[in-house]
């Protein structure tokens, strides 16, 4: 059971570890009361959302410009000294990572 903080919404607004004796609106509740998910799960501004969604897909697109270079590198349309050393290194130590974690 949890001792939260219960607005006048019915909304919990604070967690509290042991009971608090004479503050109001404090209760104990299940754990898994939804209204602690919502309280424990932060908002995001639409700003935010947009740059965890970025994120997110920076991985995905990454991967999908290796397997361009790849098929750019196969069918000798690029070689790979057209990149600089450090793009090189950096391509190869992730292609040597993809194989020792065993990511195709």
């Amino acid at each position: 059971m949890a001792h939260a903080q219960i607005d006048g919404s019915g909304k919990v607004v604070g967690i509290f570890g042991l009971p608090q004796h004479g503050n109001a609106g404090v209760t104990e509740i299940p754990d898994n009361d939804p209204r602690i998910a919502a309280f424990l799960t932060p908002v995001l501004t639409a700003q935010q959302a947009a740059l965890q969604q970025l994120q997110a897909n920076d991985a995905i697109m990454f991967r999908a410009l290796e397997l361009l270079i790849d098929v750019l590198l196969a069918k000798g349309t690029i070689l790979a000294t057209d990149f600089p050393p450090a793009v090189r290194t950096m391509y190869q130590a992730r292609k040597a990572l993809r194989v020792t974690a065993g990511v195709p």
